[in-house]
């Protein structure tokens, strides 16, 4: 049985790093806002876990959290400021950056944010999934009948956003292009006591996977390593791939967590995440980086943006949509377009090139990513 709707200004589908910056921003902006979410916080999330400099300043700007903050609260748990790049299992590449890398384990690190939502007067409902969203009527009802009505919302569910699929069908917009650009990650945990070489710092593996890569992110007390590339170009072999990769180095030692997969935007950014009062944002609207795969930043600042747009329609007597895909076409679009046009120079260029362009290749166009 369907409960009575409850009312708000804002719902927001998805409490990631998306959804928990929009909440925490609108409702700073005074706006009543709740969160639904189908699992239960702290919960896995599968991601390599890099927090790049971009984001630490959105965190620093929208939480007034910086660097210093965070690894006290032991939200950042590791860094270094070297890497290296490897095609195949020689190395092309070892350098520093004046600025290093950090890490974090998601549960911890989603759990923070959404944590902060909550502190800024979000109503958060877990463990609730969607089960109808009609976006005509601005309702959700949850898969156990809660029945919520609101002006805005906001989809921050992911890759497999429920949103983006009933706009999809609704709006009968086409979803090969999607489909066409959508890459799988597969990724496992090992122990840091299981693995006789200390790895402390991030390395890249290339020649393993067409258009993609694979990766060893450090963190506190584990090794995070995963291989993701295009659906279309490796031809569902991807498992087969990363047991390939994982053969043939250190890694192929010691205990190790079962490998999970999962679907990652590559390149299918929506170029209208907007309909009507529905904003979508995040994996939801296709914002990951193409080449790097980096998702957090792009899923907190199109979340900003997000915030904003609706600040302004509310409050200056904006269009929504207008100011959404201006703000988009500003601060995000370039980059996801320019990394778009890039990487077939990478990742083609990689598998054909010979080792010393390749190098150059890595100081001249990999080091500005």
């Amino acid at each position: 049985m369907t409960e009575a709707s409850s009312t708000y200004d804002v719902i927001i589908v998805g409490g990631g790093p998306a959804g928990s910056t929009a909440g925490y921003l609108l409702s700073n902006f005074g706006f009543n806002v709740v969160i639904i979410d189908k699992s239960n916080f702290p919960r896995r999330k599968l991601c390599g876990g890099s927090i790049s400099d971009k984001t630490l300043k959105i965190l620093d700007r929208v939480f007034d959290e910086t660097e210093s903050s965070l690894r006290k609260r032991h939200i950042l748990n590791f860094q270094s400021d070297s890497y290296e790049f490897f095609h195949k299992n020689k190395c092309m590449l070892k350098n520093t950056r004046d600025m290093p890398f950090y890490f974090t384990d998601r549960r911890v690190y989603d759990n923070f944010l959404l944590e902060k939502a909550k502190g800024a007067g979000v109503e958060v409902i877990e463990g609730d999934g969607v089960k109808v969203f009609d976006p005509s009527k601005g309702e959700v009802i949850t898969a156990t009948g809660k029945r919520l009505k609101a002006t805005f919302i906001v989809g921050a569910d992911g890759v497999n956003s429920i949103m983006r699929k009933e706009l999809f069908r609704k709006y009968q917009i086409a979803t090969h292009k999607w489909k066409q650009n959508l890459a799988t990650a597969v990724e496992v945990f090992i122990d840091r006591t299981e693995i006789e070489e200390a790895i402390d710092h991030p390395i890249f593996f290339f020649g393993f996977v067409n258009w993609g890569y694979s990766w060893i992110f450090p963190s506190k007390d584990k090794l995070i390593v995963g291989l993701g590339g295009l659906n279309s170009a490796n031809r569902g072999n991807l498992l087969d791939l990363f047991h390939n990769f994982l053969s043939s180095s250190v890694l192929n030692q010691g205990r190790r967590t079962r490998i999970h997969a999962h679907p990652v935007p590559a390149g299918n950014f929506l170029l209208r995440p907007v309909f009507k009062n529905v904003i979508l944002v995040g994996d939801a609207a296709g914002f990951v980086n193409p080449i790097t795969g980096e998702g957090i930043f792009y899923a907190q600042r199109s979340a900003e943006l997000a915030s904003w747009a609706i600040y302004k329609s509310v409050h200056n007597n904006e269009n929504m949509e207008t100011s959404y895909l201006q703000l988009l076409r500003k601060h995000v679009y370039p980059e996801l377009e320019h990394a778009k046009r890039v990487r077939w120079l990478i990742f083609v260029g990689f598998n054909k090139l010979h080792f010393y362009p390749l190098k150059i290749i890595l100081k001249n166009i990999i080091e500005s990513y």
